[in-house]
């Protein structure tokens, strides 16, 4: 099993019906995971944002994104 962590720019649009911005960016950020796990509507992904920060290996504990990239990927 590999276990990848990693970190990517998303675009989406939220909307939120509040009486100021305070309210309005609480709001926001709580709903925020349940407006996205629920939408039809799935964000659009930036690939070329995507960065891989580690991975767990089978055979090695973890490796960076970069020494992922550059030696392990391709090893079977």
């Amino acid at each position: 099993m590999f276990v990848f962590y990693w970190k990517a720019t998303f675009y989406s649009k939220s909307v939120v019906s509040a009486s100021s911005g305070v309210e309005a960016d609480k709001l926001f950020r709580t709903q925020l995971l349940a407006d996205f796990n629920s939408s039809n509507e799935k964000p659009e992904m930036d690939l070329n944002s995507l960065h891989i920060r580690y991975v767990d290996t089978p055979c090695i504990a973890a490796v960076v994104g970069e020494e992922w990239e550059k030696y392990w990927k391709n090893v079977t």
